[in-house]
């Protein structure tokens, strides 16, 4: 797949960890992408991941977080951001501990 860029044009919030035990709930505030390429690629990767026998996804929010808070922020647009990826990186999250592991890296040519 070439490079493409990712546009976002909302914010909001996730739902994030509910209040407990007197703790604030903890929301992730985030940039919402945008209908584009970044779509297609999880496509394509979900039918390679069922072809090798992995389980593939259907639900996909392309997001950026920006922050956590208590407040819930209902999604709502915003001047766009955009930018075009280079290269698309196999990261392993290790939930919980905001620790990740960058597993490889495969660079995207330049649209002809």
């Amino acid at each position: 797949m070439p490079a493409f860029e990712v546009t976002f044009g909302h914010v909001g919030s996730f739902p994030g960890r509910p209040a407990t035990r007197g703790r604030p709930p903890h929301r992730p505030f985030v940039l919402l992408a945008d209908d584009g390429p970044v779509f297609e690629l999880h496509k394509l990767l979900g039918v390679e991941m069922l072809r090798n026998g992995l389980k593939a996804s259907d639900h996909f929010v392309p997001h950026l977080t920006l922050a956590y808070d208590q407040k819930f922020i209902s999604r709502q647009p915003i001047e766009p951001i955009s930018f075009v990826a280079h290269d698309f990186i196999f990261v392993h999250s290790l939930r919980g501990l905001t620790k990740y592991l960058f597993l490889d890296r495969w660079p995207l040519p330049l649209a002809s």
